[in-house]
């Protein structure tokens, strides 16, 4: 009988030994360059509003580094929509004219060729948190969607934004825009695009690749894991093993299990997402207008 005590003891000892940490993040749901055929475009403008219906104008002007000059003081100058064969668009050279009725053509975007690889990374970021890619994640109308999307984009494209740590090193676009706190509305959105964006790299503390012990008490196998970075809840977490339970609680996850665990176990943390998985990226060029981008 007492042989059988001891060697239960050292069951129990021996087994706890569970999670070997590993990491699976889901990317695929940034929008990807599309190679579309050398199709063209035809551009339009619509107004854009809040969702109280105020028009969106301009506070204040900006001059980007090429040296041209965007938007104007006074607050009556809207800022408009733009639309490519009626779809929505995204500027990537403000300042630089574009009419009703121009041709743009797919992938002759010299501006986007010329971006740095981190810059069109971080752009993509900006689509995929902003509008079009996250369109049911944010508040707001589609208006202020758009308009605070394409004021990251701007900061992006202009080197205003940091491609590593997405702060904000230029006020010149956002005061163009909410300066003095006006189109509040906008400037909830750009605050909600860019606290997406800041958390993408992120992960949940534990996933560090260690190895965790569980903890034998009451006839159970138990750990449990709190996440610091305070992410959890963008995580999809499953585990190798049919018989270990997984319950989510905020930034804590705890995995039970009632039998005897004699391997180690992978737990994968998937990051789900509310993005588009059909977010296409096409830049479209002129040699004499700006230059846009995004199709869906």
């Amino acid at each position: 009988m007492k042989e059988e005590v001891k060697r239960m003891k050292y069951l129990k000892g021996k087994f706890k030994r569970l999670i070997a940490g590993a990491l699976s993040i889901l990317i695929g749901a940034v929008p990807t360059t599309a190679f579309a055929a050398d199709n063209t475009i035809s551009m339009s403008f619509g107004p854009a509003y809040q969702s109280d219906g105020t028009l969106i104008c301009y506070q204040d002007s900006f001059t980007s580094p090429n040296g041209l000059t965007d938007g104007s003081a006074g607050g009556t100058q809207r800022r408009v929509i733009i639309y490519g064969d009626g779809e929505e668009a995204f500027c990537i050279q403000p300042g630089v004219p574009l009419n009703t009725g121009d041709q743009l053509t797919a992938n002759a975007s010299e501006a986007w060729n010329a971006l740095s690889s981190a810059q069109k990374e971080a752009v993509k970021l900006a689509l995929a948190y902003g509008k079009p890619g996250n369109s049911s994640g944010l508040s707001g109308s589609g208006d202020s969607q758009y308009i605070a999307t394409q004021m990251i984009v701007w900061e992006f494209v202009n080197g205003w934004r940091s491609t590593k740590t997405y702060e904000r090193a230029n006020d010149s676009v956002y005061n163009a825009l909410c300066k003095g706190g006006a189109n509040a509305e906008v400037a909830k959105v750009y605050k909600q695009i860019i606290s997406g964006i800041q958390k993408h790299d992120v992960t949940p503390s534990f996933a560090n690749g260690k190895t965790y012990d569980m903890d034998f008490a009451d006839g159970q196998y138990t750990l449990k894991l709190k996440d610091s970075n305070k992410v959890l809840s963008d995580y999809k977490i499953t585990c190798s093993n049919e018989n270990i339970k997984i319950v989510k609680d905020g930034n804590s996850v705890k995995l039970v299990s009632n039998v005897v665990i004699d391997k180690d176990v992978k737990v994968t943390l998937t990051k789900s997402s509310k993005i588009s998985a059909n977010a296409k990226l096409v830049a479209y060029g002129s040699s004499t207008r700006q230059d846009m981008k995004d199709r869906m």
